[in-house]
């Protein structure tokens, strides 16, 4: 059996390095499945070359380089959105690009599938579920600054204008901000009834703390669709009263396929793998995912590859997805935090990824 390579795009360190020992194991763990279930893609097993995009991208894109003058075949990326585009525009569509992670929604790059979850598919269920049984009508946003929050804090603002509710302030902040008194005087005066957090990993985790010294989350909900395990882990059970959070995965998730996902993730790794979450378990998918269409297309052709993908139904440890426009419609989840674990609270079957008509 020849072996081919593809590549994994992965922030193992800066603020978004708290998702990378997760997604490097669960795009390890698809690896071994794929070659054992399926025999590799092709016929060819497959082998991983990991690449840290958490660091300057002349680096990052030095090291890409180097794999694709190599034998690798494909790309899997679960990064911000900056890397996406920086990505997207140095393969011009050569090679199948999988895209996993939530991000900000309309990427239809050439050669790219995109698997994550859009500000749309997150949001348009959730804050009228706020005010109807939250009783949530005001908000202030809190993000980075940087693509994925502008997008997503647009959005919200015509989601909470539609249903009536209303945004009393927002602030964007950068990259590894560790003081945030200010933000947190403004909530403190305004008195929302919620705050919508699109700050990342490490940020989130600082925020959400300082949020909670200052008995904050006695009286106003947070709500961050970014919020996962890893981000909640970080956070911890003393200040994660009153944190919600929606995605298209949980750890909590009960189907049969997230049972065995998580039963051969702990055998593969170990008690004390990283902890699991969507951002992780999106990368798994995004390898199973290449692995399907390309069985189905019988090629690992990128425009062969799309010419497949209208109406691909694929199921994983989240349930059935089904393609459309190169996007995933699927089940959002709503989940409520208890001390460092989630639990879901609703379920919003089959959400587009954008609003009908887009």
């Amino acid at each position: 059996m020849d072996r081919l390579t593809i590549s994994i795009l992965v922030a193992m360190s800066g603020p978004s390095g708290l998702f990378g020992p997760s997604t490097r194991d669960c795009a390890l763990l698809a690896a071994d499945e794929i070659n054992q279930s399926m025999g590799g893609l092709l016929g060819n097993e497959i082998g991983l070359e990991f690449i840290d995009v958490g660091q300057d991208s002349a680096v990052y894109i030095e090291q890409l380089d180097r794999v694709l003058a190599g034998n690798c075949k494909a790309l899997v990326g679960s990064h911000d959105s900056a890397v996406r585009s920086a990505v997207s525009r140095h393969i011009r569509g050569e090679i199948p690009y999988v895209y996993t992670p939530p991000y900000e929604g309309d990427e239809t790059g050439k050669g790219l599938f995109v698997l994550g979850e859009t500000p749309y598919q997150q949001m348009s269920p959730v804050l009228p579920w706020f005010m109807q049984e939250k009783q949530v009508n005001t908000w202030y946003l809190v993000g980075n600054a940087y693509q994925w929050p502008y997008t997503t804090n647009w959005l919200a603002r015509q989601f909470i204008g539609i249903i009536g509710g209303e945004v009393l302030g927002e602030e964007f902040l950068p990259f590894g901000s560790e003081n945030f008194d200010h933000v947190l005087r403004q909530i403190e005066e305004l008195c929302p009834d919620a705050v919508l957090i699109t700050l990342v990993g490490s940020d989130s985790v600082d925020f959400n703390r300082a949020f909670a010294e200052k008995d904050l989350d006695q009286k106003i909900i947070r709500y961050g669709p970014l919020i996962e395990e890893n981000t909640l882990l970080g956070i911890g059970g003393e200040c994660s009263r009153g944190i919600y959070s929606s995605s298209g995965y949980f750890t909590c998730l009960e189907t049969t396929e997230n049972r065995i996902f998580m039963k051969r993730y702990t055998a593969k790794f170990g008690d004390n793998a990283p902890m699991l979450n969507v951002i992780g378990q999106s990368c798994y998918d995004g390898l199973h995912f290449l692995a399907r269409l390309t069985a189905k297309a019988k090629s690992l052709d990128a425009q062969k590859l799309a010419s497949f993908t209208e109406g691909f139904t694929f199921v994983s440890p989240r349930g059935s997805m089904v393609i459309h426009n190169r996007h995933s419609t699927k089940t959002i989840y709503l989940a409520e935090a208890e001390g460092i674990d989630f639990r879901i609270i609703e379920t919003f079957p089959g959400i587009p990824a954008n609003a009908p008509g887009h």
